[in-house]
């Protein structure tokens, strides 16, 4: 018995020492993540500052940063600084990589802003995507009717249409719809009494002036 009690004793602070060096060595390596995080977010905040200035200079020593969950927010601060400069394969190789997170779809935004005052429609539906807002949707019906594409109504342009309120960049798109007969008088009594029933006077003002003569 003497002897089962102390082998029993044994285990029980041999288990002890084992838990007491395993929380030793988690704490160690907590504290060392720890002190890793802290210098990548020094280090983050040097670099995104000079990419902001446009500083080429943000790239520099910037390896140890590949795994922080900021790190594609550098290259877009880089880009969108001076779109104007940005080059097209650089925009569309940062797309490729991060194009579904938020900076990449704030770059694509940024860059489809600068197509459109350039009216390089084939370039603009080259880098548009979906669910990037109706302003860039408009833009895109524009570009493809810049390309010779026939508008019509449905699709696409029906779920703008009846979108309760429209930005001004889709005013063109709205301004060519109606040239071409699509903005019909039955349509524009639909929107005036969705936009009387919203309480949307913008709205409701810019659809009253589509009318014709005889209707307003």
């Amino acid at each position: 018995m003497p002897r089962l009690r102390a082998r029993r004793q044994w285990r029980i602070r041999f288990v002890l020492a084992s838990l007491a060096l395993w929380v030793l060595a988690a704490a160690g390596a907590a504290q060392a993540a720890s002190a890793q995080l802290q210098r990548q977010r020094e280090q983050f905040a040097q670099a995104y500052a000079l990419a902001q200035q446009g500083d080429p200079a943000w790239k520099h020593d910037t390896e140890a940063l590949r795994d922080y969950p900021l790190y594609p927010y550098l290259e877009a601060a880089y880009l969108m600084r001076d779109v104007r400069s940005a080059r097209a394969a650089q925009v569309r190789d940062y797309l490729a990589r991060y194009g579904d997170l938020i900076p990449g779809r704030e770059l694509r935004r940024v860059w489809l802003d600068r197509l459109a005052q350039q009216q390089d429609w084939q370039q603009y539906l080259a880098f548009y995507a979906p669910d990037l807002g109706s302003a860039y949707d408009c833009r895109a019906l524009q570009a493809q009717a810049a390309q010779g594409q026939k508008l019509a109504y449905g699709g696409a342009f029906a779920a703008l249409w009846n979108a309760p309120r429209l930005p001004d960049a889709c005013n063109a798109l709205l301004q060519l719809a109606n040239t071409q007969g699509l903005l019909t008088p039955e349509r524009l009594w639909a929107r005036i009494e969705r936009a009387v029933h919203d309480g949307r006077l913008r709205t409701l003002t810019q659809t009253l002036a589509w009318l014709p003569a005889a209707q307003q």
